[in-house]
């Protein structure tokens, strides 16, 4: 909190919750579709997340 202070810390672990909801719906998606690769790519590695919510499966 030193270093990145109130404002700092707080725009960081915004975006560490963000990250991980955007994995959560990803994996989701995935399991519902039944791909399993996905699902186990979105959760390992997380910038798969991203690409399969909005490219990939977009309607969930």
């Amino acid at each position: 909190m030193e270093v990145l202070g109130i404002t700092g810390a707080t725009i960081m672990f915004t975006a560490m919750l963000l990250s991980l909801a955007t994995i959560f719906i990803a994996a989701r998606r995935a399991h519902l579709a039944g791909s399993w690769l996905w699902f186990a790519a979105v959760i390992f590695i997380w910038p798969a997340s991203y690409l399969y919510t909005l490219a990939v499966n977009r309607r969930g």
